[in-house]
């Protein structure tokens, strides 16, 4: 399977999967391309949507793209949300 139709696959199970995981595993593909808006995008989705399997991983991979964006505080607030 190509790369573009695994992340249509992936995108049109998000619609159907009551976890966030799906979410986070678009917005890994994007930050491999350095898409940093696009990933920022899935992760906050995946935290809204919930039921994570690793929800402190995903918190920090967010906290990591605010950080890639510039957006210090928004990284502190995220990473204060942590569990660990």
């Amino acid at each position: 399977m190509q790369e573009l139709d695994k992340l249509r696959y992936l995108k049109d199970k998000c619609r159907w999967s009551a976890t966030g995981d799906n979410e986070v595993m678009i917005a890994r593909y994007h930050l491999k391309k350095m898409e940093w808006g696009e990933a920022v995008q899935y992760l906050e989705r995946a935290i809204r949507k919930g039921t994570l399997s690793n929800r402190d991983k995903t918190y920090q991979l967010l906290a990591d793209t605010y950080d890639c964006l510039g957006l210090e505080n928004l990284a502190l607030e995220t990473r204060l949300k942590l569990t660990s």
